[in-house]
């Protein structure tokens, strides 16, 4: 969670960004993986606070941020998510702009490698804010996105995991949140879901208010767990909810 502030200088602009809700312990036991793991971390953050840095704006900083780590094999987000029951990657992406209140998603995609910036096209190119499935594929390919095979996003840790319906849960959803020099708000979340959802099953990091969420004067938040409850509860929202009304987060 990133708070909002009125008083930015241009000294004052901050970006966050997360690997998911894993097991981190875990990789206090491999030295290798956990130095992979941060090395992908610094270069997320690296990319979003390069654009913070030049002046420019908290959305793009996250996208660019949540882009890097859709790349990596290492984060349940893009290549490395992970597969849903029948062995499928499907995929939610969501970003919203705290100055405006835009907001892109899409859900149960499949056979894209970004599908942050396919929900940043949407928040930006459609009176939408949610696409899923066959419907999200079509308009990715009609502004431009090219598809990719479906295999190339699968690694084979995440096929092992699939098969023994079994994971070490070292690796999660990923999202940014940045404050920029103007002040403005922007959060991120990209993620695979759930080891063997079922097919179709939307978590709350394509919900706005649930799982992604920035509104100036308040508070950018992307949030990483078991989807539902956050579902549920409105997670995102109730978070920038406290901070706007000056109230301590309940614990």
């Amino acid at each position: 969670m990133v708070p909002g502030s009125r008083k930015n200088s241009k000294n004052n602009w901050v970006i966050v960004v997360h690997g998911g809700a894993g097991k981190y312990y875990i990789l206090q036991r491999k030295p290798e993986l956990k130095s992979a793991f941060l090395q992908g971390i610094k270069k997320a953050l690296l990319a979003g606070a390069k654009v913070l840095q030049g002046g420019g704006k908290a959305v793009d900083a996250v996208i660019n941020s949540v882009s890097v780590l859709e790349e990596n094999p290492l984060f349940n987000a893009g290549k490395g998510a992970v597969l849903n029951r029948t062995g499928e990657v499907e995929l939610d992406a969501c970003v919203m702009d705290g100055s405006t209140r835009a907001t892109g998603a899409v859900a149960a995609l499949k056979g894209f490698l970004h599908p942050i910036q396919i929900a940043y096209k949407v928040m930006t190119s459609s009176n939408h804010v949610l696409l899923c499935g066959e419907g999200a594929k079509k308009f990715a390919i009609e502004h431009g996105f090219k598809p990719i095979d479906e295999n190339t996003l699968k690694v084979d840790f995440r096929v092992t995991e699939h098969l023994e319906s079994t994971s070490p849960e070292e690796f999660g959803t990923v999202g940014a949140v940045a404050i920029d020099i103007h002040g403005n708000l922007a959060a991120a979340t990209s993620t695979g879901g759930l080891l063997n959802k079922h097919p179709g099953r939307i978590g709350d990091s394509a919900i706005a208010g649930a799982g992604t969420y920035a509104e100036n004067g308040a508070c950018a938040v992307s949030t990483t767990g078991i989807g539902e409850y956050f579902q549920r509860s409105l997670t995102a929202f109730r978070i920038a909810t406290f901070v706007k009304s000056g109230l301590p987060l309940p614990i």
